[in-house]
């Protein structure tokens, strides 16, 4: 799918949905069509399986990333976590989602896996 905006340019662009980060594709899509109805359309098959890897001093203590009582700040606060994106399923389901994640529940994942396979 093409999706076209005018970033406050006389001429529009457009590019493939696929390419860009999500915000920017939700953003794009709201701006070109203008209406609620294309952005929850957009926003169903949007999500991704999101691992949940621990952090390697997490690893060596024995703590997973379910169990980590400071996801909150881990996940919002801490660079090294930013940059990495441990626990990502984690941050997520808590509320603390790294920038542009939209995971998938497990249904979900398992569902999206099954169309892929098929086509």
């Amino acid at each position: 799918d093409l999706v076209c905006y005018d970033g406050g340019s006389p001429s529009s662009q457009c590019v493939e949905s696929a390419a860009l980060p999500f915000r920017k594709r939700m953003l794009a899509e709201e701006d070109s069509n203008n209406n609620a109805s294309s952005s929850t359309e957009l926003l169903k098959g949007a999500c991704i399986v999101c691992d949940d890897v621990p952090a390697r001093d997490m690893t060596e203590s024995g703590v997973d990333c379910s169990s980590l009582g400071a996801l909150g700040a881990m996940c919002k606060e801490d660079g090294n976590w930013l940059a990495n994106r441990f626990c990502r399923r984690s941050c997520f389901e808590a509320g603390f989602g790294y920038d542009g994640d939209v995971c998938c529940t497990e249904g979900a994942a398992a569902s999206r896996l099954l169309r892929k396979s098929r086509s």
